[in-house]
């Protein structure tokens, strides 16, 4: 059973990252985080056991720019 998407993600220099949960039509689902983090790699564990299965995207900000990645989230098997 997998309870939680581990999310990496690499940063050129120390900064503000602030990383939402969008749903397919565009809808905010959750913020996962939002706060300073270092220059490399950066890891989070967002636990998953409550969303519903199914396409989501993740919604980075950093440095005034946007970026999205597209995160899916399988059935939970037993």
């Amino acid at each position: 059973v997998r309870d939680y998407a581990r999310i990496t993600f690499s940063l050129p220099e120390n900064g503000e990252v602030s990383i939402e949960l969008i749903n397919v039509l565009g809808q905010h689902i959750d913020q996962i985080t939002q706060g300073y983090y270092s220059a490399g790699k950066n890891r989070i564990e967002y636990p998953v056991n409550n969303i519903a299965a199914g396409q989501y995207f993740l919604r980075m900000t950093f440095e005034n720019k946007v970026y999205i990645y597209k995160l899916i989230i399988n059935d939970k098997v037993k």
